[in-house]
């Protein structure tokens, strides 16, 4: 009898032990939920629209408006607009005045504002990575070409352009602001 009481107990306190652990295991699950709750999605992108408003800051609308003049888009009135759609986070291009029928791009104008807010991006963040650009010309008149490659040139960061566009090639090599290394 005393053998099956010392068991019995063992068994009681193997029990609790294991119980103990589940009910630790289970609060720290509650505590993790409880945090996650805490951050919800509407939080984040709250935060993140704040984030990305001060990266859409005035020196970035202006060298966004410098480069476009440079590159022949004036009178267009494009304005740079901070927008999120299920966490992710967008720079849209609008266009001030939606009833002038002179305020539409062409396929060209589209394309080469892009590139303005792309190099006017590199130049505010002063980042001096890489770029690696492929085909960035399609679309494009010689003119905006030629704009364009005296800016991409201009910039203190190594250029990686590939291209078929043999035009486009020459005003590289053509360029007071740059030198090519290989052409293949």
């Amino acid at each position: 009898s005393k053998l099956r009481e010392a068991k019995f107990i063992k068994s009681i306190h193997e029990q609790y032990s294991i119980i103990q652990t589940y009910m630790q295991k289970k609060n720290e699950i509650k505590g993790i939920m409880d945090s996650i709750t805490k951050l919800s999605t509407n939080k984040i992108s709250k935060i993140s629209n704040t984030a990305h408003k001060e990266l859409l800051s005035d020196q970035l609308q202006q060298k966004f408006e410098e480069n476009l003049e440079v590159l022949g888009i004036k009178g267009k009135h494009i304005e740079l607009v901070g927008k999120n759609s299920k966490g992710t986070q967008q720079t849209e291009l609008l266009m001030k005045s939606h009833k002038d029928i002179t305020s539409i791009l062409s396929e060209g104008e589209q394309k080469i504002a892009s590139v303005a807010l792309f190099m006017a991006e590199i130049v505010v963040s002063k980042n001096k990575s890489a770029i690696i650009m492929d085909d960035p010309v399609n679309s494009l008149d010689h003119k905006m070409m030629d704009k364009f490659v005296d800016m991409m040139l201009k910039l203190e960061n190594q250029v990686i352009v590939f291209t078929h566009n043999r035009m486009f090639m020459d005003l590289i090599n053509g360029s007071d602001y740059g030198h090519f290394c290989k052409t293949f």
